[in-house]
């Protein structure tokens, strides 16, 4: 996934502002631009190689494409209602052990930490896209920036994020590599 979060930042983060541009124009009224982008870069991250890829830009709009044909197929089949407050609600994952709800809290105090470090103008209009989930247009209005400031300063954010994210996993596959090793059903160390 390292190598995903790298070759995403070097291939992909350049094409946002198109592609934002085209989910705009393309995907009906009420989708949510930052959604599809960021569900885009989970699923790319996720991907199992992407050596194959020879025109980034075309890889990006057509996972980004997929994904909106998607929302746009679960909302004509089931509306859902949004949740404000998923802690007050009494939504309960029965396939969730406690192993992963650990980690997922692990995780994300270790983002919460990332986006504390960030610098105050990319922090707090990070917080605002993506914790709080406010539109661009909304956060400009807020903060008295051009639309366009918000959408450079979250896309920053988001590329800090992963970068800060790649360093992390590398940190901790370097120490895995440097720590002694088992030999099977032996206890002993090698």
């Amino acid at each position: 996934m390292a190598n995903n979060i790298a070759w995403i930042r070097a291939n992909l983060l350049r094409f946002e502002g198109d592609v934002r541009k085209w989910v705009r124009r393309s995907c009906p009224r009420g989708t949510e631009e930052d959604d599809v982008i960021q569900e885009a870069y989970a699923r790319i991250a996720a991907a199992p190689d992407l050596g194959h890829v020879s025109n980034p830009r075309a890889y990006f709009l057509t996972v980004v494409r997929h994904i909106a044909f998607e929302q746009l197929r679960r909302a004509r089949i089931a509306p859902i209602m949004l949740v404000e407050d998923f802690g007050a609600s009494d939504i309960i994952d029965e396939s969730a052990g406690p192993d992963r709800i650990v980690a997922g809290q692990q995780e994300l105090r270790r983002i919460a930490a990332i986006v504390e470090a960030f610098p105050e103008k990319i922090r707090e209009i990070f917080q605002l896209r993506r914790i709080q989930g406010l539109p661009q247009k909304e956060i400009a209005r807020r903060l008295g920036v051009p639309e366009s400031t918000v959408e450079k300063r979250a896309a920053k954010g988001l590329a800090m994020l992963l970068a800060a994210l790649r360093t992390d996993d590398e940190d901790a596959a370097a120490d895995d590599a440097d720590a002694p090793a088992r030999r099977p059903g032996s206890g002993a160390w090698r």
